[in-house]
């Protein structure tokens, strides 16, 4: 009934394991039954999660030589789960070797580069290797943006240009579901970053030359997203193919020596926003996000990155305005009536929760430490490994963390009055003006994701004589508001 295609087992954000879960939150079913553990998670850490909280609910959990209706099962669920995360690594593993062997050959190993295409080298075998040829429409193009470059024409005068002429992106013919999909050129798509060698101008294939295995992508754990970690320079494998030459050798050095000055190595514009609304605002004309394009203005960032005929929307919003004048619709959701009510609310459920507390811990403290003896048992019998490791040391820190739980709950709450606690609730939110100029970044970035929780998306358009028109959803502790609009 619940299923995930072409999506990985270490996402615990699918859409159908969610839907699954909440599903079983409500008790719509007695049990899961997969074919094997891995279906459902290579995880270690999620599959004892899961047959907990599956056992709290006496739900049970049925896959190939596993029943979590059994005492073993959290033992099992442990060891299934180091399984299952050896047999992804040996999966990278043999992809990876098999990837090196085809670039080591000459043939592609996967990516696309503006310029090239893939063929396959025998059309009538469907197992047969592919390799990049020269696409002549694309590589016209490429040598332009060089020659431009050479000539003292900047990343964003260069894109303007491109855009200008309606020459298609390299992106333009992605099928992407995600982030932009206008097939606009960014000056960030020609001058790219020096430390990863991205880029139009960096791009060393463009003379011949293929490096491979310069990066790999992690996985955030328990997601699907992906960050990017540079290898050292000696597992990097560098192959020659003068066939895939584009850029004549003179004009890759002279572009070369232009790249090699320190500004411009600093204009890449994929650093982490410092400003309160960075990547909050968006752009009503083209969806792209509303950036600083100077020291006092946002601005559309893909009219400042792609030039006017990437996106006509010429509106600038000084920021410090923008900033309080946000501030102060936030303060005005903040303090009204509907959210005093969930404030007092929200104080009254936590000390109903917090009674019975302590005899919650105790009992989770006893389940703890007969499971720690069961693992302690498994390892004297068959002796230690990775996934007993794993587990011994994650039921321990579970243990420490019901310790200081239950110690916490032994003390009273001690809740001021009401009239106390509006009067510390509205000092906060009256502090939130002077926030932003004391956050470190980490602190940042929560304010933001807490202003697009509290506001919704913010759009920013042009009314009907060119004046900015800035919408905002407020959408506060539950209780709904109009739409506001403010004009700067």
């Amino acid at each position: 009934q619940y299923s995930d295609e072409a999506i990985s087992g270490t996402d615990d954000s699918r859409p159908g394991y969610r839907a699954m879960l909440e599903a079983a939150e409500r008790c719509e079913f007695d049990g899961i039954i997969v074919d094997e553990t891995s279906r459902l998670t290579r995880n270690p850490w999620e599959l004892p999660r899961i047959i907990e909280e599956l056992s709290f609910r006496q739900q049970f959990l049925l896959a190939k030589g596993f029943d979590s209706r059994q005492e073993t099962a959290q033992l099992l669920a442990g060891i299934y789960g180091g399984l299952d995360r050896m047999e992804l690594q040996k999966i990278k593993q043999r992809t990876h070797r098999g990837l090196r062997e085809r670039h080591t050959a000459g043939f592609s190993a996967g990516g696309r580069t503006y310029g090239y295409t893939s063929e396959a080298i025998d059309p009538t075998d469907p197992k047969t290797r592919w390799r990049k040829i020269v696409n002549d429409d694309e590589a016209k193009w490429v040598i332009w943006i060089f020659e431009r470059y050479a000539d003292g024409l900047g990343g964003k005068r260069i894109a303007a240009e491109l855009n200008r002429l309606q020459v298609p992106s390299p992106g333009a013919a992605w099928k992407r579901t995600k982030r932009r999909r206008d097939g606009k050129w960014r000056h960030s798509a020609i001058l790219g970053m020096a430390s990863r060698g991205c880029g139009i101008l960096r791009n060393e294939l463009y003379v011949g030359r293929i490096i491979w295995n310069r990066g790999e992508w992690i996985k955030k754990p328990g997601t699907n997203i992906r960050t990017c970690r540079q290898r050292p320079r000696e597992e990097w494998i560098i192959v020659e193919q003068p066939d895939l030459r584009i850029v004549p050798p003179e004009l890759w050095q002279k572009v070369k020596a232009r790249l090699n000055n320190p500004r411009a190595k600093a204009s890449w514009p994929g650093r982490r926003g410092k400003y309160l609304l960075t990547g909050v605002l968006k752009c009503a004309e083209c969806d792209g996000s509303f950036t600083m394009i100077d020291k006092r203005c946002y601005g559309c960032g893909t009219r400042h990155r792609g030039g006017d005929f990437a996106c006509s929307n010429p509106i600038r919003l000084k920021r410090t305005m923008l900033e309080d004048q946000l501030l102060a619709e936030v303060r005005t959701a903040l303090l009204s009536p509907e959210v005093m009510k969930w404030v007092d609310k929200e104080i009254a459920s936590a000390v109903t929760n917090s009674n019975g507390d302590d005899k919650r811990y105790e009992a989770e403290l006893i389940s703890l430490e007969s499971e720690i003896a069961r693992v302690v048992d498994a390892i004297a019998q068959v002796g230690i490994s990775p996934a007993l490791e794993a587990k011994l040391q994650d039921l321990e820190q579970r243990k420490v963390d019901a310790e200081i739980a239950l110690e916490s709950s032994r003390h009273p709450i001690v809740i001021p009055n009401r009239s106390e606690v509006h009067e510390i609730w509205t000092e906060l939110v009256e502090g939130l003006g002077e926030l932003p100029k004391k956050m470190t970044d980490t602190e940042l970035e929560a304010a933001r994701a807490a202003i697009k929780g509290l506001v919704g998306e913010i759009r920013v358009d042009r009314d009907g004589k060119g004046y900015a028109d800035v919408c905002l959803q407020s959408m506060v502790a539950g209780a709904g508001f109009e739409p506001a609009t403010f004009g700067l």
